[in-house]
């Protein structure tokens, strides 16, 4: 092979050993440090996943009151009775882990309610009275309670407890019959997100909390012989009561202890991998090549003087060359981009003036147009209201000319029984003078013959009768008047 590719393919090799060796370091780095699995885990900030803008968080299902935000998971809003909840999708398939849940817990009154739940459960997304979740579950929930139910003064409280799904939550008590352990931790209404730190390895369980969020733990709970299935699900669940809090989820963090365990689903079936390893002759090779490549370079660049065959010359300056012609022939592509865009941006500027004049003569007649409707919208109104009031006029002098007739029939009717009235009143009168005059003559006749006795006795009768009669008629007179 000719010497002028030697420096080529020297670098070609250097390439492709710095490519394994950081291949190499970063598989170390991997076994040294944790890994968060991300089949089992989400932090803020959210993004859409969908055209219409709806958060949501791959692998993940929320229900209830539970609204993802673009900093958190809200599970539940500051209101009364409100219920939330977040699930993995994905079982658990590690039999260590660890899970870094961040939280806050939030609100303006007082006390708050009821607190908030990390779930490992059997079962999933099924609401109930625990926090938001189901009671009587299989499985791990580590409560974090606001509410002092029994009244002890012993809330925020921590606790842990593992069920066989035979046991009720025990609310009046705060679940303190029902924990495994716990503490007492003030991580309602921090300054910023409360992280807490929930272990299980080699059957042990250990929770830590941080309240400020600044890696600084404080041990909480310590459990061992505890036994944990595979194959349960992560959640996260929070609920209100009569008091009422803001429960959000900023970050679910979960790291696989035993990450040289490999997973059932890791791959479908074996297969063989060669190692991949350098050994040292091999590298100190390839740093001899380095530093040649890098020590000619740097002489064709500086001094430019020394004697190369042409193959060599051509071999360093035909790329400069080509860079070099690359480059201005980019240069004056981006000039002419400048410029286009120069020319572009006056003609923007010209268009946006343009339909700034167009906008505010829009406006203008707009405007007047809308004054214009106004005031044709007034004079019709006017002008209804006008012919209302005409009509209203003419009604009200038709029934005014229909009262004046039917007042002038009942004047001429109350005369009228007015006028038979007086009558009636002549006809007693005559009638009482009548039996004034009877009275007198039969006290006169009266000490003459029983002849003339009996003859005033008819008398008597017949102007009794007449008497009678003129009442009678003057009692159909008044009926037919009315």
């Amino acid at each position: 092979m000719p010497s002028a590719y030697q420096p080529r393919i020297a670098v070609h090799r250097w390439y492709l050993v710095a490519c394994m060796a950081i291949v190499l370091l970063g598989t170390a780095y991997c076994f040294d440090e944790d890994v968060i699995d991300s089949k089992y885990s989400f932090s803020a900030p959210f993004r859409s996943v969908s055209s219409r803008a709806i958060l949501g968080i791959p692998n993940w299902d929320f229900g209830g009151n539970a609204v993802i935000q673009e900093n958190n998971v809200m599970l539940t809003p500051e209101a009364m009775s409100r219920s939330g909840f977040i699930w993995c999708r994905t079982p658990v398939t590690m039999s260590s882990w660890e899970v870094t849940l961040r939280f806050r817990i939030h609100g303006h009154l007082p006390e708050g309610a009821d607190g908030m739940a990390f779930w490992y459960t059997k079962d999933r997304m099924v609401p109930g009275p625990v926090y938001g979740s189901k009671d009587y579950f299989m499985g791990l929930g580590i409560m974090f309670d606001t509410y002092d139910n029994n009244k002890k003064n012993d809330n925020p409280y921590i606790l842990a407890m593992v069920n066989d799904g035979t046991q009720m939550f025990d609310h009046n008590n705060d679940g303190m019959t029902n924990q495994i352990d716990g503490c007492r931790a003030n991580f309602r209404n921090t300054p910023g997100p409360v992280a807490a730190r929930i272990r299980y390895t080699d059957n042990r369980l250990t929770v830590d909390y941080d309240i400020l969020g600044i890696g600084e733990f404080q041990p909480c709970i310590s459990v061992d012989n505890i036994m944990l299935p595979k194959k349960y699900y992560f959640g996260v669940s929070g609920m209100t009561g009569g008091l009422y809090d803001q429960h959000e989820v900023v970050a679910f963090e979960t790291i696989d202890l035993d990450p040289t365990v490999v997973d059932e689903t890791t791959f479908a079936k074996s297969e063989v991998h060669e190692p991949l390893f350098i050994t040292d002759d091999e590298w100190q090779k390839n740093e001899d090549y380095l530093h040649e490549v890098t020590s000619k370079i740097r002489q064709n660049l500086i001094s430019g003087n020394e004697v190369r065959t042409h193959d060599e010359h051509e071999e360093f300056t035909e790329p400069l060359a080509t860079g070099v012609a690359a480059h201005e022939q980019l240069s004056s592509q981006i000039a002419v981009l400048h410029d286009e865009l120069h020319e572009m941006r006056s003609e923007l500027r010209e268009i946006i003036s343009v339909v700034a004049v167009a906008v505010d003569s829009v406006d203008d007649k707009m405007h007047k147009m809308m004054d214009s409707m106004e005031k044709q919208r007034t004079d019709i109104v006017l002008d209804v209201i006008r012919s209302e009031l005409d009509r209203l006029s003419r009604s009200i002098g038709g029934q005014n000319s229909q009262v004046s007739r039917s007042v002038d029939s009942l004047m001429s009717d109350v005369d009228q029984l007015r006028r038979t009235m007086d009558s009636a009143h002549k006809h007693s009168e005559a009638n009482y003078q009548n039996s004034i005059a009877a009275s007198e003559t039969i006290e006169r006749i009266s000490t003459k013959s029983t002849t003339n006795v009996f003859v005033v006795f008819v008398v008597f009768q017949i102007v009794l009768v007449g008497g009678v009669w003129a009442c009678r008629q003057l009692a159909i007179e008044r009926k037919k008047m009315l």
